[in-house]
């Protein structure tokens, strides 16, 4: 008998849809008995909730901003899947998330036939070290890409699957499922032909405002510093969600404009504060790759080429050797301001990710009164996601609340990301 294979894997914001967590993304390939791919289905979702640990999935509120909801593309999951034998690395997981969000809508999906790759792993090798997707391809001696990402996970299972399916024998395949369910069995959704995969949003060019601005201040240099402090002040006070938008590059302008602050200035000021993001990092020695993805992308904002931000990194690192850890610039007026914590955080405590009662309790040791809701007299929502879609970033963009990013909200408190390095609160 020839079966047809329908691989998938998903991205989720947790591992509980009847907990409210979502599918965020979804990967599709379908093969034909002998492996050949038949048509392949990527999309990123838009679940309309925070996006949970993306330090994990790497998928941010911004990135699926323009990505369609489940609801627009149930249809065309349903035409990918129907009538074929269902595949994946834990599959159950999968389909799992598939089938509640499709009973929500009132579709109910039929009992199809599935095979787990991580079983079927153990049926043909009982001796396999692990059963992580990546472990197993590397045993079994598969070329393997990215991680994380549904396409490229449906991409190593389906590898995966069919070096399976030739050490298991195609013919025993009965054995190990029954028949696919009719086509005709699964609900019928018309198709929408929506997507927008994780390329679709890289090739998005964004607004380069920060260069815009340096390029319209005069090259002329003044001597003094006069209002630079006020300029830090307010790139702070800009960055603390790693976004410039228009409005926040012009006030720029305006307050560089009204203390004459000139293009040669405004540039290295834009170091200086890279500086002092960087010293908070090296507090403990070391920047570790959660804090040099955030000092790039602080850099990329201020338009500070690589090669600058490596002599910045170097010459700090030099200062550490010969005079100990420099401190860096750290604001003091946080002392009774408000806060309250939404997402999942990615700092470490203990070399674990961080609950948000230690955060909170660190918060609390700093002087800042920590809230459990949003309210209009807020002072700062924290998120790992300043793009994040949960109900308290939306409530806070409703009422004009700073969102800080993670790692903004550690340096203001004078600490990195690694924050037991500094010292311990047990």
């Amino acid at each position: 008998m020839s079966f047809k294979f329908s691989v998938l894997d998903i991205e989720t914001t947790g591992l509980f849809p009847a907990k409210h967590d979502k599918i965020i993304e979804i990967a599709i390939i379908n093969l034909d008995s002998k492996g050949n791919v038949l048509s392949e289905f990527e999309t990123l979702i838009n679940p309309d909730r925070d996006l949970g640990p993306t330090n994990i999935h790497g998928i941010s509120g911004r990135m699926v901003r323009n990505a369609p909801r489940f609801e627009d593309i149930i249809g065309d999951i349903f035409d990918n899947l129907a009538g074929n034998i269902l595949v994946g690395h834990n599959i159950s997981f999968d389909m799992r998330f598939i089938k509640y969000e499709s009973e929500k809508m009132g579709f109910k999906i039929p009992d199809a036939p599935q095979i787990c790759t991580m079983r079927l792993s153990k049926i043909v090798d009982p001796t396999v070290p692990s059963l992580q997707l990546g472990s197993l391809c590397n045993y079994f001696g598969i070329t393997t890409e990215k991680h994380h990402a549904a396409y490229f996970d449906c991409l190593h299972t389906s590898r995966l699957f069919m070096k399976l399916l030739q050490d298991f024998g195609s013919d025993n395949l009965p054995n190990l499922t029954c028949a696919p369910v009719e086509k005709d069995c699964w609900p019928y959704v018309p198709k929408s032909n929506k997507y927008y995969k994780r390329e679709n949003y890289s090739l998005q060019k964004e607004d380069d405002f920060i260069s815009k601005i340096i390029n319209r201040l005069p090259n002329l240099a003044e001597s003094g510093e006069n209002g630079f402090i006020e300029y830090l002040g307010l790139l702070d006070e800009i960055l603390a969600d790693r976004k410039i938008t228009y409005d926040e590059s012009e006030s720029l302008f305006e307050l560089a404009s009204q203390y004459n602050i000139t293009k040669p200035q405004a540039i290295s000021l834009h170091k200086r504060y890279l500086v002092n993001v960087t010293r908070i990092a090296l507090m403990d020695g070391i920047i570790t790759d959660f804090e040099m993805k955030d000092i790039m992308q602080l850099a990329k904002l201020l338009h500070i080429a690589r090669d600058d931000l490596d002599v910045i990194i170097q010459e700090e690192q030099k200062n550490i050797v010969s005079n100990g850890v420099v401190k860096p610039e750290i604001k003091n007026d946080i002392v009774g301001k408000s806060v309250c914590f939404t997402g999942t955080l990615t700092a470490l405590y203990n070399g674990n990710p961080m609950a948000r009662e230690m955060a909170q309790k660190m918060a609390t040791e700093h002087g800042l009164i920590v809230k459990k809701s949003v309210t209009k007299d807020l002072d700062y929502l924290v998120t790992a996601d300043p793009d994040s879609m949960s109900g308290k970033a939306k409530k806070a963009r409703q009422y004009n609340t700073k969102i800080l990013v993670e790692q903004a909200f550690w340096n203001l408190l004078g600490l990195n990301s690694k924050a037991t390095s500094i010292h311990n609160l047990n």
